[in-house]
């Protein structure tokens, strides 16, 4: 199976970054065009934007649709200032929701963009401002963890034991958008906490910051439709964007209103195809961030392990069996088998697409789940937490370095660990503590 296809968009030195991309996933065929091209390609991009902005809802010509097609990973230095002669400073974040909306490449990183920050502390997500799908600093390209599912350092390989755990593996991420975005386009009208089967148990422990992503005009106990998120939201297109791209060759005076009160998704495919793309960037976004991400409603492997904290065994697990949950993509998914058949695969979340490893588990189905009621008094192992930054289980007692932290909407009784590794900033610093 041949690697990712890569287009680098950099104005300074495309090919060291397409260098650090390499020595991160070898088999990658990377695209790294010199500023001469770059600038080519750029002209191509600002004439289909500018297609649309006009009404024509079409780009001029296929050529400059190809120059940001066929690739699976896009990647954007955040300052592409030498790329342009006139204008405002062109940035990742000027570009990235364009990208999407308008070209088939699926999936869109942010380079640079906080060069001071290494591992998240209040989002669990990078940086929860860009507009991109991922915002990473050049180094972190060459950490074959960043790449690969279960890539764990060892003494023969050349594995970065920092790894941040909510990092997707790059290799996985276009597949999974193209999964999103057929999920999006198949249920559009559909309810999002329906159409993602959140079960009723959950429903109730949502932050109220999730309903209000999804959209803002919605009660606390709303569940809009993946339609009415793409007319409500702005997160990585403005409203008047959004507007023009539905109604491409109505008048400018019109659109406003016909846009606001089209209560049923657009029919036209190449129109549901755009808004699909942005839509399953913008919920991916949000299970990373205000779902999955917290580690409470839902929860994966290694998080319901140290959350549930026993094994059939009169023996603790030893940390090589705990961090199997952190390795193993396939199930149990390190986890017990018992446990795992009796309770777990019960309350599995069922569509992996929306994941950034296949792998996890409504938590409170589970603690009302009479099977698991019956296994509590089992032996616990509570000496171990999950680092983070790591992809590891550390014993508490064996490691004084391992810091505590609480994420932005996250539980105080729920902290989560890091082993804070020399050499990379973790930030807001003020987060930890312990």
């Amino acid at each position: 199976m041949p690697g990712p296809r890569i287009l680098v968009l950099d104005d300074q030195d495309a090919g060291k970054i397409a260098e650090a991309v390499i020595a991160g996933c070898p088999d990658a065929i990377v695209d790294a065009p010199d500023i001469e091209a770059l600038m080519n390609r750029l002209d191509a991009f600002f004439k289909v934007v500018r297609a649309y902005a006009n009404g024509t809802g079409a780009a001029p010509d296929d050529v400059n649709a190809a120059a940001f097609d066929d690739y699976d990973i896009i990647i954007v230095d955040n300052n592409l200032s030498g790329a342009t002669s006139t204008g405002p400073r062109l940035t990742a974040e000027g570009v990235a929701g364009n990208l999407r909306a308008f070209f088939e490449t699926p999936y869109v990183i942010s380079l640079n963009k906080n060069p001071s920050v290494d591992f998240d502390l209040r989002h669990q997500i990078g940086d929860h401002e860009t507009k991109a799908d991922l915002a990473l600093n050049e180094p972190h390209l060459r950490n074959k963890r960043l790449w690969h599912v279960g890539e764990q350092p060892s003494d023969d390989n050349s594995a970065d034991p920092f790894a941040p755990w909510y990092w997707p593996a790059l290799r996985d991420v276009a597949d999974r958008r193209r999964a999103q975005i057929a999920f999006v386009d198949a249920k559009m009208d559909d309810p999002i906490l329906t159409a993602l089967k959140f079960p009723a148990s959950a429903l109730d422990l949502i932050p109220g910051r999730a309903i209000a992503y999804l959209s803002p005009q919605e009660e606390r106990d709303g569940n809009p439709t993946f339609w009415q998120h793409f007319k409500t939201s702005n997160r990585s297109l403005i409203a008047d964007d959004r507007a023009r791209i539905v109604f491409p060759d109505k008048d400018e005076a019109e659109i406003k209103t016909l846009f606001k009160d089209l209560e049923q998704s657009p029919t036209e495919p190449s129109i549901r195809r755009i808004i699909s793309r942005v839509v399953a960037a913008e919920i991916d976004h949000w299970i990373r961030r205000d779902i999955l991400g917290l580690q409470d409603v839902l929860m994966d492997a290694p998080h319901l392990q140290m959350r549930v904290g026993f094994r059939s065994a009169a023996n603790e697990p030893s940390l090589e069996e705990l961090d199997a949950t952190a390795q193993n993509p396939n199930e149990p998914f390190g986890l017990e088998a018992e446990f795992y058949n009796a309770v777990a695969s019960q309350h599995r979340f069922e569509s992996d697409c929306w994941l950034p490893r296949d792998g996890a588990f409504w938590w409170s189905e589970i603690e009302n789940d009479k099977a698991y009621s019956e296994m509590v008094s089992r032996p616990r192992s509570v000496g171990a937490v999950f680092c983070e930054d790591v992809r590891a289980f550390k014993n508490v007692q064996d490691s004084p370095d391992i810091g505590k932290f609480v994420p932005e909407g996250g539980k105080p009784w729920l902290p989560r660990f890091v082993s804070q590794l020399t050499g990379f900033n973790y930030s807001p610093r003020s987060l930890l503590f312990g």
